[in-house]
């Protein structure tokens, strides 16, 4: 009985410390956007983005994976955003990102509907010190 509390005991720490920590300010590359990373528990991390769409993200095979937000997609008839349903993954050592558009679900300004799919985005993170 000792002997398999101990070994909980073990893989709970191991689970625990593969983690990495990556809480913290963050700048987004080639954007004014800053992302404030804050711990949910053993991988898991949301991301209060300065821009907006914030996200809920788990630790999965070495990527963080967000559930699905409500964010925005580029308009490129007019220049507006239309609201759309997407992802974000970030590496495992948060330095880069990818924002997934799962399906736009809004319209563009003057009514202009969004046609076909709307291009991932991907960028860097920098942490501040």
């Amino acid at each position: 009985m000792v002997a398999a509390v101990a070994a909980i005991g073990f893989f709970t720490a191991a689970t625990a410390s593969a983690a990495p920590d990556v809480t913290g300010q963050y700048n987004v590359e080639n954007s004014s956007e800053t992302w404030t990373v804050t711990s949910c528990g053993v991988g898991c991390v949301d991301i209060n983005s300065s821009g907006g769409h914030n996200r809920h993200l788990h630790l999965n095979d070495g990527r963080w994976v967000s559930v699905p937000f409500v964010g925005s997609v580029h308009c490129p008839v007019d220049n507006s955003e239309a609201a759309a349903e997407m992802t974000t993954t970030v590496n495992e050592s948060f330095t880069e990102y990818n924002d997934h558009t799962i399906r736009v679900i809004g319209t563009c300004e003057n009514g202009y509907s969004f046609i076909g799919q709307a291009p991932d985005v991907s960028g860097g993170l920098v942490k501040q010190s």
